[in-house]
């Protein structure tokens, strides 16, 4: 498993053997069933978590009571919201599996402790936050700048293999469109 582990945090940051212990050693192991949701009293600021394999989505339920995906994290990304890692704000928003996964859960405060010893997690923040809120534009445009078709052949450049790991009801929660309408984009591409 840490080998797993290591290849993963690796694709974001060279870390000496010395940076994986201290990071597993304020790090807890999960699994998670594909659908279970991530309990947002536990999480809320304090927590995030690092995806060793997987799929998540960021959701949130609208005044029509309609799931409205606004990101989806693929491994290795860190899973934390910016404006609570940052601010600690409480917001609506839900973290839930779209497959069997595999996490690692870390308290925010201890790895902020490990910034002054190990130089290598500044960068893991960095690179958390730039890329929470590089998928952020970038969702922002595909919703305002793109018909379906083009919404959908995008998303398909940007992240290749989402479609395989997530169902057509989230693809088309987080593309702004009707279920059926991306059905009908989805037979077109294919």
């Amino acid at each position: 498993m840490e080998i797993q582990i290591r290849h993963q945090l690796c694709k974001i940051v060279d870390l000496t053997e010395k940076d994986l212990q201290a990071f597993l050693s304020i790090s807890t192991y999960q699994k998670m069933k594909a659908g279970e949701l991530i309990e947002q009293s536990k999480f809320a600021g304090r927590r995030s978590l690092f995806i060793i394999n997987g799929t998540f989505r960021m959701f949130y339920v609208n005044e029509k009571g309609l799931e409205l995906t606004t990101h989806f994290f693929l491994e290795p990304d860190f899973i934390t919201n910016c404006d609570k890692f940052l601010s600690k704000i409480q917001e609506d928003l839900h973290i839930q599996a779209v497959q069997e996964s595999e996490i690692l859960v870390f308290n925010n405060d201890d790895l902020a402790e490990l910034y002054d010893l190990y130089p290598n997690f500044k960068e893991i923040e960095a690179y958390t936050v730039r890329s929470i809120l590089n998928e952020t534009i970038k969702h922002k445009f595909l919703l305002q700048n793109k018909d379906p078709d083009e919404k959908y052949r995008l998303l398909l450049i940007q992240r290749p293999g989402i479609d395989s790991r997530v169902s057509v009801t989230h693809l088309a929660s987080y593309l702004g469109l009707a279920r059926e309408t991306l059905s009908r984009v989805r037979a077109k591409v294919f």
